[in-house]
């Protein structure tokens, strides 16, 4: 579900089970503000998976932080992020599927917007 706090400030949580095999919660902050003429926005994603029921898939053990600062003046956007993963595990998705995560994100795309 998403929650928008006010119409800069969204508040997200999901929770996925693929039955027998892992479990995955996340949970999202998204924000803007005006700052000198200009917007700055903020994205922090967090994942945290671990097997569910039988874990027909084996250990499944991942924390993954995914963060995205820009600042848009005029038309222009400047922009960075930061990105780690916990655990023992590698980050856990479906193939074929977004994983969400910032590092997975095409160039000029709004795949992960």
């Amino acid at each position: 579900g998403d929650y928008k706090v006010n119409p800069n400030l969204t508040l997200t949580y999901h929770f996925a089970q693929l039955e027998d095999i892992y479990q995955q919660h996340y949970v999202g902050l998204k924000n803007s503000f005006a700052l000198g003429g200009g917007v700055l926005k903020s994205d922090i994603r967090y994942f945290d998976a671990d097997k569910a029921g039988a874990g027909l898939a084996g250990k499944v053990d991942n924390r993954a932080l995914s963060t995205r600062v820009a600042y848009s003046y005029k038309g222009h956007s400047l922009g960075g992020g930061y990105q780690e993963q916990f655990g023992d595990t590698p980050f856990t998705y479906v193939d074929g599927t977004n994983t969400y995560l910032f590092s997975d994100c095409l160039l000029y795309t709004s795949r992960c917007v």
